[in-house]
């Protein structure tokens, strides 16, 4: 999404008209579900993609008709480079899978999708999508609420959008009315981000819920180390790697990286802040260095702490531990041997695996784990 946000504000800063389509609600089977965003410009290019050729070329179609007007708008100026056609409601509609429009009173039949199709021109109102791009780039999450059904909400007009923070803020609203409230029924259906709710839809309101980026702490900047960072990097956690080699960050490795910290194993982990919204993967190439970080994570905040090892380097080293005063219950809680077991046998086996743990984890709830 931020990707898209940020080809939005390109887009419009070269006096180019963009459209948004947002897939808001399903029904029966369908490839993809709410949260999907799609971004056309006026030449017909497009951002992302809904599974479904003749649904793509169904939005594309609604794109083009909307920039047909803004060429319309910009020839009855005498071709002038910026141009104001007005307010454009955004649209309401609800698809089959073959890209026909389907009729939803009442409501059934397999595969359907709702998609609310936001028009934008350049001299238009954007601190709605601003909004969502700040808020999205601080990593501290928010929910987009949409209209779906205003009779069945209360209020406000299909199509409506409002942007609610973290807190439960409403801090952006996108209105066909100038000033329009919230539906009352809005923030006492919010789901709390931290517990990574899926999109849904109720009392016709539907919720998008972007959860706030996780933190994963990568403990080891070897082979494995890299390829953990990297995959977990594409799935959206946010990488920092600590390793005590700085020939280990040699090559630029870690590009994708927010942090990399190279100094004694004790000192760098003593130094972070680890809360819990932080994930750990103990991942050195050495038993002592693994011991060390474990130490020093197992009784911290992190909300997800795994080492790498066979089951009897993992024993030796709880019972090292044990005998240093950490508790057994902090030992309980660790991810040893992390990763699923998919019978891996190469690193990057061994990475797919812990970073499908990592996911799992983060959007399902903890797994207990004992050796």
């Amino acid at each position: 999404m931020s990707i898209l946000l940020e080809q939005l504000e390109q887009l419009l800063q070269t006096d180019r008209p963009v459209c948004f389509a947002i897939l808001v609600e399903t029904h029966g089977a369908t490839p993809q579900k709410p949260g999907v965003t799609v971004l056309i410009s006026n030449q017909g290019a497009s951002l992302g993609i809904f599974r479904g050729q003749a649904v793509d070329t169904h939005i594309k179609q609604k794109a083009a008709e909307w920039f047909e007007e803004v060429r319309q708008s910009v020839d009855d100026r005498a071709g002038r480079a910026t141009f104001d056609v007005g307010y454009r409601n955004a649209e309401l509609v609800t698809l089959s899978l073959d890209g026909g429009q389907a009729n939803r009173n009442p409501p059934g039949g397999n595969g359907e999708l709702t998609i609310l199709f936001v028009p934008l021109a350049p001299v238009g109102d954007r601190s709605y999508f601003q909004c969502l791009r700040d808020e999205l780039a601080a990593g501290r999450g928010c929910t987009e609420v949409a209209i779906v059904d205003a009779i069945e909400a209360g209020g406000g007009c299909d199509g409506d959008l409002f942007l609610v923070d973290g807190s439960g803020t409403v801090v952006a609203t996108r209105s066909a009315v100038a000033g329009e409230l919230p539906p009352a029924n809005l923030i006492p259906n919010l789901k709390l981000l931290a517990e990574r709710p899926q999109p849904f839809v109720l009392e016709g309101l539907s919720f998008l819920p972007h959860v706030p980026r996780c933190r994963l702490i990568v403990i080891g900047a070897g082979d494995l180390g890299q390829k953990v960072a990297a995959l977990a990097a594409d799935v959206d956690f946010d990488i920092w790697v600590v390793d005590d080699g700085r020939d280990r960050f040699h090559s630029n490795r870690f590009p994708f990286a927010k942090r990399v910290i190279s100094d004694e194993l004790g000192t760098a982990l003593r130094s972070l802040e680890i809360d819990a919204h932080t994930y750990c993967v103990i991942v050195t190439r050495h038993f002592p260095h693994d011991e060390q970080a474990l130490l020093e994570l197992a009784e911290s905040s992190a909300t997800y702490l795994g080492m790498i090892g066979n089951r009897g380097k993992v024993q030796r080293i709880f019972e090292n531990l044990l005998r240093q005063g950490i508790s057994r219950e902090a030992l309980d809680r660790v991810h040893a041997p992390v990763g699923f077991d998919i019978g891996s046998q190469t690193v990057n086996e061994i990475a797919i695996s812990i970073v499908a743990e990592l996911i799992a984890h983060r959007n399902l709830g903890r797994r207990e784990r004992s050796v």
